[in-house]
């Protein structure tokens, strides 16, 4: 997890914009080749800044949901394209050759980034400082075009001597496992050339960054749990940021989970240490002493902190870290040492994020929460029917 170290390092330096002149408002220009469409937001550097490629994810607004965070972003020192992909794409013709409709997306996204590189020196941007954002259903093609070589894309004959490899990525509640094309695709063998997890740990030097809100209803966060779990094990430098919004939260500025994205994609942009990560941590055990969980230094609301745990016990247990629903029933108990058990979902529990660990294994989560008054760690231990569990609520992170 060398991002998650990197990023405690720039806490005694500031941040990427400590001491800078008042913002100046961006400037909106439009892109059009034949390969590519795209709206450009720039605030005219005489520098060469980073550049970043924002997706949007599959609405009929297409890239235009995207301006308040690119606006935001471009106010920041980084040059900003939102390109025009054909997200939904017309299903009778998909249905009629998905292949060629598959290969038509990822060709979009080769070509984006590879006209924002050509693009950039003129618009005050560095070609070698790229990052790709991916919201939502851009997950998955996203993916697959930052982790392909260049070679894996013949069809895509614009600026061909153009890398199409970002220098960073960073996805946004996305949708990894193409399940909203893949599961329309018959045979499923067609699915096996687009399926972006068959390039995973084909470059292991590319930062991953991860960010999903824990009470997303459309896209369910164990997406990029599962991708970040995945990439981990093969290699890859990656970071999941659990938050507590809803989907459309993670690129809204004017939420404190958008703000929080738009920090993020600032820092990686500008190659330093994320001074949204702190130093908040929380150690959890499990073993012969029951539960403990100590607090090892000071968690602030809407920053990242961490939630180490340890399972020295001989079963199965789990970690769960979650929002009390005191509409449902009141706050348990934290600290009694003594458990709970449901066989149904337990009534005080709203969004939670979830690891299990195996009898010696120490898993890890990083959330950052805006509001930390009802969230509680705890550990939980699955009982021998597979179907209820115990629960021991051990550390609440804010005031009761």
């Amino acid at each position: 997890m060398s991002i998650v170290i990197a990023f405690l390092l720039v806490l005694s330096c500031g941040s990427a914009t400590d001491g800078a002149s008042p913002l100046a408002l961006p400037t909106v220009d439009v892109i059009q080749t034949a390969a590519v469409e795209m709206d450009v937001y720039s605030t005219r550097s005489d520098g060469k800044v980073p550049i970043v490629v924002l997706l949007h994810g599959g609405t009929t607004e297409g890239r235009i949901q995207l301006e308040p965070l690119a606006r935001t972003l471009s106010q920041r020192d980084l040059l900003v394209f939102v390109p025009q992909w054909d997200a939904i794409p017309d299903l009778e013709v998909f249905w009629e050759d998905p292949g060629a409709a598959l290969l038509g997306q990822t060709v979009d996204v080769v070509c984006a980034v590879r006209q924002a590189r050509v693009s950039a020196p003129a618009l005050g941007g560095d070609p070698d400082q790229l990052v790709l954002v991916a919201d939502s259903q851009a997950g998955a093609v996203a993916l697959r075009t930052a982790l392909s070589p260049g070679a894996a894309w013949p069809e895509a004959d614009c600026n061909p001597t153009i890398d199409h490899v970002p220098d960073s990525f960073v996805g946004l509640a996305g949708n990894y496992s193409g399940s909203q094309y893949r599961n329309l695709i018959t045979p499923i063998e067609l699915w096996d050339r687009f399926d972006p997890l068959r390039f995973v740990g084909s470059d292991n030097d590319l930062p991953i960054i991860l960010v999903h809100s824990l009470g997303d209803s459309s896209v369910t966060p164990q997406q990029s749990v599962k991708l970040d779990r995945l990439l981990s094990e093969r290699g890859h430098d990656s970071t999941l940021f659990e938050t507590d919004n809803g989907h459309a939260g993670v690129i809204r500025p004017d939420t404190s989970t958008g703000m929080f994205t738009a920090d993020l994609i600032e820092e990686t942009a500008h190659v330093v240490a994320a001074t949204t990560l702190a130093v908040g941590h929380v150690r959890v055990g499990f073993g012969e002493d029951g539960c403990t969980a100590d607090l090892t230094a000071q968690i602030d609301n809407h920053t990242a902190f961490t939630v180490g745990f340890t399972n020295d016990s001989e079963t199965t247990a789990w970690l769960p870290v979650f929002e009390a629903n005191r509409a449902a029933a009141p706050l348990p108990e934290t600290g009694s040492g003594g458990g709970q058990h449901f066989s149904t979902h337990p009534p005080f529990l709203g969004h939670v994020a979830f690891r299990e660990a195996d009898p010696g294994v120490d898993v890890m989560a990083t959330l950052a929460i805006s509001e930390l008054d009802d969230w509680i760690v705890a550990c939980a231990v699955p009982d021998e029917t597979g179907i209820g569990f115990t629960i021991f609520p051990e550390l609440h992170l804010g005031s009761p």
